[in-house]
């Protein structure tokens, strides 16, 4: 199942032009285009994009009013604008970034040093964007406190004591669990790492073990099923604990109780290199269709009314996946529930 991928909006009214950045951009991001200054904003408001090229000199409407349009729309004036264009001037560089563009680049540019002003203006969105809504789900359990305290003042509103302890409790491990995963996720997504060789079966039993407790609760089992004695890998051990046992976790969360979670270790050799492969299995009603693109997104939930959290699980999973150049994908299993695979290099200690 292919996840869902940054986009770029490329305006351009030159088709080669375009074409250079879908070289450019195509393997890692999905690019849209217009060529057409005036629907290039509407373009924009449907698409949503994480990032916006924008050409100066086109037909019609310039570049720079294109620029102000997308600035004065609610939903489009939080996406970056970069311009690239020919115009070099100093005069002509200061209105675009008065008009609220990100950055400026003249042609010709270098196509890494364009990617890299890309990447960080896309990685600056979505931090912007992972703040707002990291502040606003902190605000909930707290302002569920407060409300709880007022009502504490009054003797008609008053809980007992035990109810009222309780609930704060549940409020304030809520607001610690988010804090701790955006943490985590930070971590996950930082670029040092420090790599050990380790035995993948000795990291699933230390995910297993850290996820007994939830799955007596629903008295689930945890089936393992390894044909081999050792999977060499090398990982963080200590993320991919975690990273195994946030899969371990949904697993067992949207299983139903006294079901099974089926995990299997696999050595692929089928590739021109060999694989370290995790499967997990669990018996629940699967992944729906809308939620499947945006699954790793960071904060996006699949709608399950019943469980709660911070949406930030599967997506520590998949930037820890991908630091150690690794896979991690999913697929609804033939009789119900969804399987996550997740696929390591292997060391090759021949």
């Amino acid at each position: 199942m292919r996840v869902q991928q940054a986009k770029i909006l490329v305006v351009d009214d030159e088709r080669s032009n375009i074409e250079l950045m879908a070289d450019i951009f195509g393997d890692d991001y999905e690019v849209i285009f217009s060529t057409e200054s005036e629907k290039a904003a509407e373009l924009a408001v449907s698409s949503q994009p994480d990032a916006i090229l924008l050409d100066v000199m086109m037909p019609g409407i310039d570049g720079y009013e294109v620029c102000r349009r997308l600035k004065e729309n609610r939903r489009t004036r939080n996406i970056p604008v970069i311009f690239i264009t020919a115009l070099g001037d100093v005069a002509a560089e200061t209105r675009g970034l008065q008009l609220g563009a990100m950055d400026y680049v003249t042609k010709p540019f270098s196509p890494a040093i364009v990617r890299l002003r890309v990447e960080n203006q896309v990685e600056l969105k979505r931090a912007r964007e992972q703040l707002t809504l990291i502040s606003h789900d902190m605000r909930a359990p707290q302002s569920a406190i407060l409300a709880l305290l007022e009502l504490q003042k009054k003797s008609s509103t008053a809980l007992d004591l035990d109810e009222l302890f309780a609930k704060i409790e549940r409020s304030a491990h809520s607001t610690l669990m988010l804090a701790d995963d955006f943490v985590h996720l930070a971590k996950a997504e930082s670029k040092i790492y420090h790599f050990n060789e380790e035995n993948f079966l000795d990291i699933f039993a230390d995910a297993t073990d850290d996820m007994w407790a939830l799955a007596s609760k629903k008295s689930i089992r945890v089936e393992t099923h390894a044909e081999e004695e050792s999977y060499p890998v090398n990982v963080n051990r200590s993320l991919m604990v975690r990273a195994v046992s946030n899969l371990l976790s949904n697993a067992i969360k949207y299983g139903p109780a006294s079901s099974v979670v089926s995990c299997r270790l696999t050595v692929d050799r089928s590739q021109s290199s060999t694989r370290v492969v995790c499967e997990i299995a669990d018996q629940g009603e699967g992944i729906a269709q809308k939620d499947q693109a945006s699954l790793f997104t960071p904060f996006y939930r699949a709608d399950q009314p019943l469980q709660q959290g911070a949406g930030l699980g599967l997506s520590f999973v998949k930037a820890v996946v991908d630091q150690h150049g690794g896979t991690i994908d999913f697929v609804n299993g033939v009789r119900g529930g969804a399987v996550f695979r997740l696929s390591l290099p292997a060391l090759d200690n021949n």
